[in-house]
């Protein structure tokens, strides 16, 4: 039995350090294909283009005197061919219109066809951080020699004016970014993005929740990775580390599987040893308990364990106590292991059987309570049984068929 659990501990053992190091090197290979993906999968991009700033007096002024310069620059990665992450900053200036007899970022230049308001300027920049998923790789799969994919992005930042009076607002972000493959490095990008501020960013506060800016915006983008219009450069680190992966997964499954066995094997070794074990236990205790027996039965004496009555009666007689109490001293040595069985008999040829049947009972249970009553045997030791009348059993004598055995139950 030591020897079984020594084994399945060994084996447990085993399987906890097989598991580390499987762990281990899994990690390992990680950490290596975000090292690749780090070095491969870098951009950079820079687009011009319009924007439209929406203010607190949009109607007064048109949408073609409304429309601004807008520049930005990002730099960003891409972890997997679906999902990457850019920073970046976009700014130079809004156009809007605000009031005349308290103007805000006024140019002094009236609005055409309303004098009650003239033309605005003011001068900002923001920046942002970006979550980017690519919907061409996640439609329609991964392609490195796709022409055009089609990116969605969301994002957040801190936008703030140059101009007096300085305002400030966070920014929400989001827009699709149209991507066209024109080499192994350079991409041309079409950008189209929303911006949301509070509503006092151009300096007037309108009653609105917030205001807005719409831009749209082109340019160029350079991937360091030499990737194409995936923006992943996969060769080198997805496709690498991900078999690498599988293959390091089949082993770490392998080996786990084989540990699971052995640790069943040495279980079901263990807990055979621990029935053979218990089963010898049980087999010493039954030796343990006949010796006792033997023992008890020969300290009593058959004389002693066998009581006659007289015909027709089931008086106890002071013989019979005598016999009884030395039965009970020999019971008491033998502690609360052995229990004993008093059995009830009666002549069989003499009175009729219920008369038989009384007497046996009778007879049984006048033994039962002098032992009790008389020499303090516990009740838990005795069990009754009475058989009514039966053939002669000893001698061919009907006497001593009219008696009481006290026997071990072990014994019956």
């Amino acid at each position: 039995m030591l020897v079984a659990l020594f084994a399945m501990a060994a084996t447990t053992a085993s399987a906890q350090t097989e598991n580390t190091t499987t762990k281990i090197k899994s990690a390992d290979i990680y950490v290596s294909m975000m090292k690749e993906t780090a070095r491969k999968n870098w951009f950079i991009d820079v687009m011009g283009g319009g924007q439209i700033y929406f203010g607190d007096y949009d109607r007064q002024c048109t949408i073609g005197k409304r429309i601004s310069p807008a520049l930005s620059v990002h730099a960003g990665l891409w972890f997997t061919p679906y999902i990457g992450a850019r920073v970046g900053y976009q700014g130079l200036s809004f156009y809007g219109a605000t009031k005349n007899w308290a103007p805000v970022y006024g140019t002094g230049e009236p609005v055409e066809g309303d004098n009650t308001v003239q033309r605005q300027k003011f001068n900002y920049g923001s920046v942002n951080a970006d979550f980017m998923f690519a919907l061409s790789n996640f439609i329609f799969g991964y392609n490195p020699n796709r022409i055009y994919s089609l990116t969605a992005y969301v994002g957040a930042g801190f936008a703030w004016v140059y101009d007096q009076p300085k305002t400030n607002s966070v920014l929400g972000h989001g827009g699709f970014l149209n991507t066209f493959a024109i080499s192994k490095r350079f991409d041309i990008l079409v950008d189209l993005g929303v911006t949301i501020t509070n509503d006092h960013f151009d300096g007037e506060k309108g009653g609105r929740w917030g205001e807005a800016a719409l831009s749209l915006q082109a340019g160029l983008a350079y991937h360091f990775g030499g990737n194409r219009t995936s923006h992943f450069h996969r060769e080198y680190s997805f496709d690498k580390a991900t078999e690498a992966i599988t293959r390091e997964n089949a082993r770490l499954n392998a080996a786990l599987t084989s540990a699971y066995n052995e640790k069943e094997a040495a279980l079901a070794t263990a807990e055979s040893a621990t029935n053979a074990y218990n089963e010898l236990k049980e087999k010493m205790n039954k030796m343990k308990t006949t010796s006792k027996i033997q023992t008890v039965v020969s300290s009593i004496g058959y004389a002693s364990n066998f009581v006659t009555f007289a015909k027709g009666r089931s008086e106890l007689t002071n013989e019979n106590r005598l016999r009884l109490k030395m039965l009970a001293d020999g019971i008491k040595q033998g502690g609360d292991q052995i229990k004993y069985v008093i059995a009830g008999f009666a002549d069989k040829d003499t009175g009729t059987p219920e008369t038989n049947a009384r007497l046996s009972k009778e007879r049984a249970y006048n033994v039962y309570n002098c032992l009790i009553n008389e020499f303090g045997i516990n009740p838990y030791l005795l069990q009754i049984e009475h058989k009514g009348g039966v053939e002669n059993m000893y001698y061919n004598d009907p006497s001593l068929s009219r008696a009481v055995f006290i026997l071990p139950a072990k014994q019956q």
